[in-house]
């Protein structure tokens, strides 16, 4: 579609979770945003403010170094958070499966595994037509897994909020979709609530029901 806020005209493309093109003709330019979860609305404005010739800019000495230690610092992992104990709830439901009702999401099962571990759990989930079986960090850090089913990396994270409710953040990475699933345990009974972070799906309730234990 074309933008007339501008003059001249900016030629763009919007995709979903902030996915987009942006091509500026009299500038030569063309700006991709290629991820997910982000807004495009409030990156834009300081790419413009940005653009400070019609020509190229003599480089900077110290660009090179700086862009090498940035590049160094955004592989590291996020610094683990407070090893918390968890409620004795993590040990009575874990390794049970939960069955979901009926649902837009198509999640049929869930179940935790908790062993102990304060760093690290494991979630098994069927939806989308996919089932999940990956592991999961508890302080803060995403683990990252590639057993997914598509075999592209996930970075899944987990921590209890409640005595009796769990957040489970599962972010595809690779693909567009980033999962946030609230669980508050009740009895049997599991209540779910699920948020896309890119706008697919917001507060989306489903009740899930308790149907075996592992132990």
């Amino acid at each position: 579609w074309i933008n007339t806020a501008r003059t001249p005209a900016i030629y763009e493309a919007a995709g979903r979770g902030g996915q987009g093109v942006a091509v500026v003709p009299d500038k030569e330019l063309v700006i991709v945003f290629n991820g997910g979860g982000v807004d495009t609305d409030a990156i834009a404005p300081l790419l413009f403010q940005a653009l400070r010739s019609d020509r190229a800019m003599a480089a900077r000495a110290e660009g090179p170094e700086r862009l090498a230690a940035a590049m160094v610092a955004a592989r590291q992992p996020p610094a683990l958070g407070p090893a918390t104990a968890m409620p004795s709830l993590a040990q009575t439901i874990s390794g049970t499966t939960y069955v979901a009702d009926d649902n837009p999401l198509g999640l049929r099962k869930l179940s935790l595994q908790f062993s102990g571990d304060r760093d690290r759990a494991n979630a098994a989930l069927e939806f989308l037509g996919r089932e999940w079986n990956v592991p999961l960090g508890l302080r803060g850090r995403p683990m990252i897994s590639t057993s997914t089913p598509t075999g592209t990396p996930a970075a899944i994270s987990g921590r209890w909020v409640s005595d009796r409710e769990f957040v489970l953040d599962l972010d595809t990475i690779a693909e567009i979709n980033h999962f946030v699933f609230r669980l508050t345990f009740d009895g049997d009974d599991l209540r779910i609530i699920v948020d896309e972070v890119t706008g697919e799906l917001k507060g989306l309730p489903i009740r899930a029901r308790r149907t075996s234990s592992v132990r």
